[in-house]
């Protein structure tokens, strides 16, 4: 067996082995080996916690994802079809306005030709009631006659 090596201190006659000296540090080292586990340990936990969570937040976002496509009217496919029909929309308002836009100078002649027609009317109007009026002036003269 060896022996541990012995410390003399002159003012006790008592020996004490030179582990004792060192105990205090020792306890203290295991204290802190153990706080470092728990904290290692605490870590670890939290970690497995964290990715549990981060996993359960992605499989809720998918079926988020995946509810939201279901009952989503507008996928990729129905937004190219809206944006045809709003092309096919603005192509047959530039042909109404088109339209439009040649009706109302056709309009704009008719509205000319009928107050023509109505100049031309009253002219003949005229026209007519001087005839008559002229008419019935010479048919005066001859009974006077």
């Amino acid at each position: 067996m060896t022996q541990t090596p012995t410390e003399v201190i002159p003012s006790s006659t008592t020996i004490e082995p030179e582990e004792s000296k060192y105990r205090g540090q020792v306890e203290d080292i295991k204290r802190r080996s153990n706080d470092i586990l728990e904290r290692i340990q605490d870590f670890e936990n939290n970690s497995k916690a964290l990715r549990e969570q981060q996993e359960y937040e992605r499989e809720r976002k998918m079926k988020d994802r995946l509810r939201l496509k279901k009952s989503d009217p507008f996928t990729p496919r129905t937004f190219e079809s809206l944006h045809e029909e709003e092309l096919d929309l603005r192509a047959q308002l530039q042909r109404l306005k088109k339209k439009n836009s040649r009706l109302k100078s056709q309009m704009d002649d008719m509205k000319k030709l009928l107050a023509d027609s109505e100049a031309k009317e009253r002219e003949l109007q005229d026209e007519l009631d001087f005839t008559y009026q002229k008419r019935l002036l010479l048919s005066k003269k001859l009974e006077d006659i």
